[in-house]
């Protein structure tokens, strides 16, 4: 199960999209300033997309995480 919320930074828009089966939700909301760790990817036409915000339990891709108010979602 994955969650998933739109970002603006100063770059643009992001989507992030979270797999909440191996890492808590994250009780992000409007206005919230976070910290994003994760693999993007790019999609023609699409904002850009945040994967693999959380650790990897195969290992294959670097741990990820999504930093809100101080904690970690990872």
């Amino acid at each position: 199960m994955h969650e998933a919320f739109k970002v603006q930074t100063s770059a643009g828009t992001l989507e992030i999209v979270d797999n909440v089966s191996i890492a808590p939700r994250c009780p992000v909301q409007s206005g919230d300033r976070i910290e994003v760790r994760g693999e993007m990817v790019h999609d023609a036409g699409r904002p850009p997309v945040v994967h693999w915000t959380h650790h990897d339990p195969a290992n294959r891709h670097p741990s990820g995480f999504i930093r809100l108010h101080g904690r970690l979602y990872a």
